[in-house]
């Protein structure tokens, strides 16, 4: 008996998009939710974590004592923002907000974009000394690395105000994270005994390097394991995953030629 493999004719077309691939993208939209995949993590000293210190979706700052506002009183877009409040009375607190595991195998250069506010809470203080707002520091770390602690990239110690509500800040992120397979990227909130805590919205991470579209990799797989009866046609007995990575540019694969290989049954 003979089987035979035939040759395939394969042809696809891959759209042009303006922008590269969206590794990150949060804006906190989940009915007060926080978002699945993101963790809390509290940054361990001599003290123990208050129960209500948390990172949460809400719509603007914290009120503090003697303030009748919250500040921002709105989300930078939609209704919701990631929150971290809690005044620290005796004891100042700070906590990671961590992003899912991203996989940068296939990045170049990742530019990390997000939106933060953090205003002093001038109602409470009895003079200029006290005035004081929570800070925002960013980290990274690499799983997959001998050493996975949290690597800082930047310190937010500036105070955000009524005439900027909202600052953005657009960051290139370190180049030892391309090519890793799992990565992550944090905001560590640190709490102060005045302010109207710290925000985050609008968390983006996306792909800035051009690069022409190209065949990755062709993986070929059998697609059943059953017996295929002689003399019939139309059977699935191969399956080409063709990989394209690359962001820019229409990418054509008009044919793709097989081996064909025969086998004899003795």
């Amino acid at each position: 008996m003979k089987k035979y493999l035939a040759a395939a004719l394969l042809a696809c077309s891959i759209n042009v998009f303006g922008q590269g691939e969206i590794y990150l993208n949060e804006g906190f939209e989940h009915d007060g939710s926080m978002p699945e995949g993101w963790s809390q993590i509290y940054l361990g000293n001599i003290y123990e974590k208050p129960d209500d210190l948390t990172w949460e979706a809400r719509e603007g700052g914290g009120k503090p004592a003697g303030s009748n506002v919250t500040k921002p009183e709105h989300a930078h877009s939609g209704e919701y923002n990631a929150r971290l409040y809690y005044l620290a009375v005796e004891h100042m607190h700070s906590m990671y907000l961590a992003s899912p595991i991203i996989d940068f195998s296939n990045a170049h250069k990742p530019l990390l974009t997000f939106w933060y506010s953090q205003y002093k809470d001038r109602a409470s203080a009895t003079d200029s000394s006290e005035i004081d707002n929570f800070e925002i520091s960013l980290y990274y770390r690499i799983l997959e690395s001998a050493d996975t602690t949290w690597q800082k990239i930047r310190d937010y110690q500036s105070p955000t105000d009524d005439d900027e509500p909202w600052k953005c800040d657009s960051v290139w992120l370190p180049e030892i994270m391309t090519g890793k397979k799992k990565i992550q990227v944090a905001f560590l909130g640190k709490t102060k005994t005045l302010g109207h805590g710290c925000c985050l919205d609008d968390i983006k991470i996306e792909e800035t390097q051009i690069t022409n579209k190209y065949v990755g990799n062709i993986t070929a797989t059998h697609p059943t394991t059953d017996i295929i009866p002689t003399s019939t046609d139309d059977n699935a007995i191969l399956k080409l995953r063709v990989q394209i990575l690359g962001n820019s540019g229409v990418f054509n694969l008009n044919s793709l030629t097989t081996v064909v290989t025969q086998l004899k049954q003795k």
